[in-house]
């Protein structure tokens, strides 16, 4: 109680309490890293564009078990990718999840059309709309991919060729067929 109490007493100012504050609080749940992205990036784009504060995104996900059950290499945790720099974290952010008033996208755009005021956390969930949603703010969102990205993953990044590439990703361990993984001619073909 105390901790959460002295947490909150640091984001409200100590004392005097914001009555206008966004948040931005990107729920990336238990999918592959790419589709965790659609839901950080709209995130990174909604604080740009209202001055909104980034709530730490929970890569690490210890319930997921499918790779363990599919005997898959690649665990998916995605612990040392990121970095949360300059994002709320920790007590601080279990705090503001706690203490403050949840809206779903949809419900902020209402709000804001109401002229409705507060401290409000806004959750980005899922692949909502896909790329479209930040289409234009594609160099934005790779700027600061780069920025939270680690430094083993920036120096993978600066080995490819500067030249354009297609990258493919093929998938080994859940798309089967009777028990085989999907050969690579159907990826040629395709």
């Amino acid at each position: 109680g105390w901790v959460l109490g002295r947490c909150l007493a640091v984001e409200k100012g100590f004392g005097a309490v914001r009555t206008e504050r966004l948040y931005a609080n990107p729920i990336v749940g238990r999918t592959g890293l790419a589709n965790m992205l659609f839901a950080w990036a709209r995130a990174e784009v909604f604080c740009r564009d209202h001055g909104a504060l980034l709530l730490a995104p929970q890569w690490v996900n210890v319930l997921r078990v499918g790779p363990w059950l599919r005997r898959e290499r690649d665990k998916r945790y995605y612990l040392a990718n990121f970095s949360n720099a300059g994002m709320i974290q920790g007590l601080r952010r279990f705090a503001v999840l706690k203490a403050f008033r949840h809206l779903d996208e949809a419900e902020y755009s209402r709000d804001a059309q109401t002229g409705e005021k507060g401290v409000r956390v806004v959750d980005f969930r899922g692949m909502e709309r896909f790329f479209e949603p930040f289409l234009t703010a594609q160099p934005y969102v790779k700027e600061r991919l780069f920025a939270i990205a680690s430094a083993p993953i920036l120096e993978q990044l600066e080995q490819l060729p500067e030249e354009p590439f297609i990258g493919v990703h093929i998938r080994r361990g859940d798309f089967t067929t009777g028990g085989i993984a999907t050969p690579d001619d159907w990826y040629v073909r395709a």
